[in-house]
């Protein structure tokens, strides 16, 4: 079993399967309890709920995120 940190993820494209393309991952905020995907201007939490599937090959993150998160 191979562990990653979240920083691994920073480059990673970002999709939501209601929203579609999110965008990269520009950076990751590990800093407090509550990992941060920053993509742009977003901050969209990295709670592992949220992450359906992870193409490591592609660099691909797959979610499901709350309605109304990105509108935030």
């Amino acid at each position: 079993v191979v562990e990653y940190t979240w920083r691994y993820f920073t480059g990673f494209t970002l999709f939501d399967e209601n929203a579609g393309l999110i965008g990269t991952i520009d950076r990751v905020d590990d800093t407090t309890q509550n990992v941060l995907f920053q993509v742009g201007e977003r901050l969209i939490p990295a709670a592992e709920d949220w992450i359906k599937d992870i193409n490591h090959k592609e660099r691909v993150i797959r979610m499901a995120l709350p309605e109304g998160l990105l509108e935030l």
